[in-house]
């Protein structure tokens, strides 16, 4: 069988009940993990999961990307949010980075998002005192393996920032005038 010669740690069998749903059929289908998802898994992401949110793994990945690039600023602004004590803003980014986190199978991130999202709601600054810093670490931690991860491909989609507009106008001058 084609399954004797992948690796092992890359094969998942899924029975047809369980890829339809039912529990009819006995027949095997196999199911050839990336590398991108093996490693997510073996660094603790609930990839099935992100996968039934996401529904295919291209999906999955511009997803990653994006938290990947938008870590630095969306840490910038929970820790000036939370040095302000605008709770209600910090609320905001919380829910969000809970929602996000949970979507790539970050649950762990998740969990914790959603603890300082509530403590935030009912300005309850001790335990935002206490998770803070921790919900910051672990949101670079998350943020540094996904970019492990993916490695270049992060680079793919690039910031509007990115295009330089003197690169542009140069490209259409004339060669005398360059």
């Amino acid at each position: 069988m084609l399954t004797d010669y992948l690796p092992k740690d890359k094969v998942t069998l899924v029975s047809s009940a369980e890829e339809s749903g039912t529990n009819s059929g006995n027949t095997s289908k196999v199911r050839v993990e990336s590398d991108m998802i093996a490693g997510l898994k073996k660094a603790g992401f609930d990839t099935q999961q992100a996968l039934v949110y996401t529904q295919d793994e291209s999906f999955y990945k511009e997803i990653l990307i994006n938290f990947f690039k938008e870590h630095p600023e969306r840490a910038g602004k929970l820790e000036g949010f939370y040095s302000e004590k605008n709770w209600n803003d910090y609320t905001v980014l919380a829910h969000a980075l809970k929602t996000n986190a949970r979507t790539i199978g970050a649950l762990e991130l998740s969990d914790l998002a959603a603890s300082v999202e509530l403590a935030s709601k009912s300005m309850d600054e001790i335990t935002l005192s206490n998770e803070h810093a921790k919900l910051l670490e672990l949101y670079g931690k998350t943020a540094d393996l996904i970019g492990k991860i993916i490695g270049d491909e992060a680079g793919d989609v690039p910031d509007e920032d990115d295009v330089s507009d003197d690169e542009e106008i140069l490209e259409f001058m004339p060669e005398n005038e360059k």
